[in-house]
């Protein structure tokens, strides 16, 4: 009985811990900024003490979801073959992506593309206040062609490349990523909002230039067959993939009672990496 009291009591303050604790604490986020972000009012700008400086966002929900992911879960934590990777982060956001590659690898050459002009603000204002100058900045849409896209700003995660039938958006300036895989790279991440399939399909005759692949996939039921395809190109081209849900779009899928506003049936996280 008393084993069965202590279990009890272990398993409160465990709980208790969780509640009252601050994950973010390593992050300079206190528990009094994170009680603060939590409740603060809508607004369209941000300003938060962050590691070695600032953070600037406009979401907090968004905001909160990307240091925990990146940051807490360290998603995106790979083994550099030397001190100095070559990594391309294909959809950079705020920055909050590029701010940790640096952390863990302070001589990476790192290239951000992003295209949301909000976006694209925020991110230079975030790796300068972090004292990332070193960091590539585009602000472009990576694609299979050198031209000018129409491309739906969202100042989100949810901005994209709008599709034939949409013609409400802003004009971008896309690069075809194939031209920029030219040496071997260590890290390609994609996270381009439901351009994945057809960026990789152009450069799959390039895949053995990369060593590690980190790939955001979105997509519809009635395009499982590019899914398969995109799995089957890396695997043939010498990778293991591991495959994690990046968002539970639907809770009971049998009967698909969709609960969110994703525009997509399926958001999957893809890990590419060679044994």
């Amino acid at each position: 009985m008393a084993s069965v009291v202590t279990n009890i009591i272990n398993g409160i303050g465990k709980n208790v811990g969780r509640v009252a604790g601050n994950p973010y604490k390593e992050l300079s986020i206190g528990w009094f900024d994170l009680r603060m972000l939590k409740n603060s009012p809508k607004q369209d700008h941000y300003k938060q003490r962050f590691l070695n400086g600032f953070i600037t966002f406009n979401s907090v929900p968004e905001f909160l979801y990307g240091i925990n992911e990146i940051f807490v879960d360290h998603i995106y934590r790979f083994q550099a073959k030397n001190d100095r990777p070559v990594i391309l982060d294909c959809g950079g956001h705020i920055g909050l992506s590029a701010i940790y590659f640096k952390r863990q690898h302070p001589n990476a050459l790192v290239t951000v593309f992003e295209p949301d002009a909000g976006n694209f603000e925020f991110l230079k204002t975030n790796l300068a206040s972090q004292g990332y100058g070193d960091v590539v900045l585009r602000n472009e849409a990576i694609w299979i062609e050198n031209k000018m896209l129409t491309f739906n700003s969202e100042a989100s995660m949810s901005s994209k490349i709008a599709t034939d039938n949409e013609t409400d958006g802003l004009m971008v300036k896309a690069v075809r990523l194939k031209d920029q895989l030219i040496t071997e790279i260590d890290l390609l991440k994609l996270d381009i909002e439901g351009a994945e399939y057809e960026v990789l399909k152009d450069i799959k005759d390039k895949l053995h230039l990369l060593r590690n692949i980190f790939i955001e996939y979105h997509g519809l039921f009635a395009q499982q067959g590019e899914l398969m395809q995109i799995l089957q190109w890396v695997s043939e081209a010498g990778f293991t993939f591991y495959i994690k849900e990046a968002h539970n779009v639907y809770p009971q899928p049998f009967s698909r009672q969709q609960n969110d506003k994703s525009s997509y049936d399926v958001q999957l996280n893809i890990f590419c990496f060679r044994n």
